[in-house]
């Protein structure tokens, strides 16, 4: 027993360096995981809730450099971006959000609204600038990447259909939309579609008495909007507070 103790014990602190070192580690930590988030979000609500496009962008600028690697943010930019480009046909816009649906592809592949979106961008740049030289190849490669990572997502079949109308492959817009009524029987915009295009009810009060089924069964629900159901239920052509088509989906990962 004598000898265990024969030799004294003595505490050692450590050195400074290493004091430094740790506590420069720590302030990081905190500044990047929790106090740059922190304002990076609060950021973007005040983008969300403003009315001026650049300075809203701005936020969300500031935000993303706060918090490079939160998709939504890059997200948002994008949809802020394709906004201004629907309205004033600005080609630096429209590279702008291309640019940020790529980050958000590459922070996450399994974002599928990032694809749609980037499909609508080029039909958009197709409508807006006539002498561009799209084929329907390229507008739907997007959706193709889509449907690798979400095969029954049924918002991406009726969005190739409705690019597949576009191009007058009318059998081929016909069978996506098909597909997309096989896996959601209640998606409202996939009858309206087939309604509209391929008289698919051949009497209207067989396709009216279907939707009300349909929206009555969303009356019982009521889904809030952004999301899943609120899509699958919402009668085309009508707009949301929040925004575009693109928002509305925001939630469907």
């Amino acid at each position: 027993m004598k000898i265990l103790f024969e030799n004294r014990l003595t505490h050692k602190s450590f050195s400074l360096n290493l004091k430094t070192y740790y506590t420069f580690l720590l302030v990081v930590t905190l500044l990047f995981g929790y106090l740059f988030p922190t304002i990076s979000q609060r950021l973007v609500k005040k983008a969300e809730k403003g009315q001026n496009i650049v300075a809203r962008f701005n936020l969300l600028k500031k935000a993303g450099y706060l918090n490079p690697m939160d998709q939504d943010i890059h997200y948002l930019k994008a949809l802020l971006l394709y906004s201004y480009f629907k309205k004033s046909a600005n080609l630096e816009s429209f590279y702008s959000a291309l640019a940020s649906l790529k980050k958000v592809q590459r922070l996450n592949k399994y974002f599928i609204n990032a694809y749609l979106l980037e499909s609508d961008l080029y039909r958009l740049l197709l409508q807006e600038n006539s002498g561009y030289a799209a084929v329907h190849e390229e507008i739907l490669a997007p959706l193709a990447k889509a449907e690798q990572y979400a095969p029954l997502d049924p918002f991406i079949k009726l969005q190739k259909a409705e690019i597949y109308l576009q191009f007058n492959l009318v059998q081929s817009a016909r069978e996506e939309a098909l597909k997309a009524l096989e896996l959601e029987p209640d998606y409202v915009s996939a009858l309206y579609f087939l309604q509209r295009n391929f008289n698919y009810f051949p009497y209207n009060n067989t396709f009216k008495s279907r939707i009300d089924k349909i929206l009555n069964k969303a009356s019982q629900i009521k889904p809030d909007p952004g999301t899943y159901l609120h899509a699958l239920f919402k009668i085309p052509g009508k707009q949301e507070m929040a925004g575009d088509n693109g928002e509305e989906r925001r939630s469907h990962e």
